[in-house]
């Protein structure tokens, strides 16, 4: 700990000449450059003495501010020299924080942070992960616990959402939202979901002294901006980071409702069926047949079955369907044990799958066995970034060792190969797997050749040609009119 406070001292100490008020503002005006820039300079821009500056600093500038600002200050705060030194203190903490943190862990894992950090930020991820989630929120099953948490109607918290977003875009000030009245959205239901996104800025810094972590995971420590967004100072709301308020409505609002009872399996039931008209947008009407769950019985015991097959004329692909994210420790901290852990759920999944698999193709279950290649899918909600080798050799080992618990053999392995697939992955590469079929897509992708290969990035390389037809684009007319 000695040795990080060291590296810490000096941006503490220049940190605390400036107003938090000021500095949030400069925070804000940075994002929105960031929003501005052409798409070589999205994820990074220069600042003055070669620093680089990228949009996942901004929350770690917001604490830093927030923990270590001086609001009685009246020193006048000159954006560029502002972040240019707080940016280059930052990359001297995460400089030696690295070099240490490598002495212990391999490099590989240390990257499951990076993933979970960047990847959500590069192109339209976010917005499509935003339209994903509005529709599981729209869905039968889950807008009565959707409404009865919020008192919004789906409608209602769209309209609110995509008229807080904008203004959050124009001014880092969110004090009153425009708009709402001719939106017909009552000001009191909109002010009252407004307040639990409020934050003032007192009992955000208790939160920041809370978690502060002088250690290998100074910045990565969770930053209590992803609940909320908003910052009450002085007699203003401000928002500087409208990144994080505009997750906040997509799966942030995920954190609040999984605690309500109940909320577990209809959030799950949810997602199944989301993968089922993902399925349905891309092979109806093409010689792919779908088959959903079917529970069976087997020695008198009740199975639910795969959740989808996939039949194709060259192959079948078997799915199961997982709404489970991973963990905040081991997104956001790269702690090889947390990580583990986390791997068994996926491992379990994976066996699960093949002892369905095993039934169905031995005709125990009622979907009728074919003699085509078979292989199989996990599929999850949010991306595990676990494409690395040393994760991969975690997840394998765990799964070799649970089916021999199930009394399964390890030739299935090489029989009947599996997968975990996201659901932003699935839908951007199944039109690809439309195209080409079963047995032609998934033949190389567990050689070792493209084993540690993201799904899409194996897509691109082995089949430069099929154009991607992403399956939420072709949802997205039907998701937007929930707004209507």
């Amino acid at each position: 700990m000695d040795s990080y406070f060291k590296d810490y001292k000096p941006l503490r100490n220049y940190i605390n000449k400036h107003n938090p008020y000021d500095a949030l503002g400069v925070v804000w005006r940075m994002a929105k450059q960031f929003e501005l820039a052409p798409a070589n300079k999205k994820y990074e821009i220069t600042l003055p003495n070669n620093t680089m500056i990228s949009p996942w600093d901004l929350p770690l500038i917001v604490r830093e501010t927030v923990l270590n600002g001086d609001p009685l200050s009246k020193r006048k705060l000159d954006q560029i020299s502002f972040l240019t030194i707080v940016t280059g203190y930052i990359r001297s903490i995460t400089g030696e924080a690295d070099e240490r943190s490598l002495e212990k862990n391999n490099v590989l894992v240390e990257m499951v942070k990076l993933f979970h950090r960047q990847f959500p930020r590069q192109g339209n991820i976010e917005i499509f992960r935003y339209l994903r989630y509005l529709k599981l929120y729209s869905a039968n099953e889950i807008t009565p616990y959707f409404e009865g948490k919020y008192g919004l109607t789906i409608k209602e918290f769209t309209r609110i959402a995509m008229a807080l977003i904008a203004q959050a875009k124009a001014s880092v000030d969110v004090s009153e939202i425009y708009g709402l009245h001719e939106l017909g959205v009552p000001n009191d239901k909109a002010r009252q979901f407004l307040e639990k996104l409020t934050i003032h800025i007192d009992h955000l810094k208790g939160k920041y002294e809370e978690g502060k972590a002088f250690d290998k995971n100074w910045e990565y420590a969770w930053n209590p901006l992803e609940a909320q967004p908003l910052i009450r100072i002085r007699d203003k709301i401000l928002c500087p980071v409208p990144e994080m308020l505009f997750n906040r409505f997509g799966f942030g609002m995920y954190y609040d409702l999984c605690k309500l009872p109940g909320f577990d399996n209809a959030w799950g039931n949810t997602f199944e069926k989301y993968v089922g008209e993902v399925l349905e947008t891309v092979f109806a009407g093409t010689l792919y047949v779908i088959h959903e769950e079917n529970p069976y019985t087997v020695s008198g015991q009740r199975r639910d079955g795969v959740d989808w097959i996939l039949e194709g004329p060259d192959g079948n692909v078997f799915i199961e369907c997982k709404a489970k994210r991973m963990g905040q420790l081991s997104r956001d901290n790269a702690d090889v044990e947390a990580i583990s852990k986390e791997v068994q759920i996926l491992a379990d999944a994976v066996v699960q799958l093949y002892e369905n698999v095993e039934y169905a193709l031995s005709g125990k279950t009622n979907w009728k066995p074919n003699d085509l290649p078979s292989y199989l899918l996990v599929i999850t909600l949010e991306d595990w970034y676990i494409s690395t080798e040393p994760v991969l050799d975690m997840l394998e080992a765990a799964v070799r060792e649970k089916l021999q618990q199930a009394n399964l053999s390890l030739d299935l392995l090489e029989k009947w190969p599996y997968g975990i697939i996201s659901a932003r992955e699935f839908e951007d590469i199944s039109s690809v797997v439309c195209e080409v079929g079963v047995k032609q897509f998934f033949l190389e992708k567990n050689t070792t050749k493209y084993r540690a290969y993201f799904w899409i990035q194996y897509a691109k390389e082995n089949f430069p040609s099929n154009v991607r037809k992403n399956a939420l684009q072709m949802m997205k007319k039907e998701i937007l009119n929930i707004a209507r």
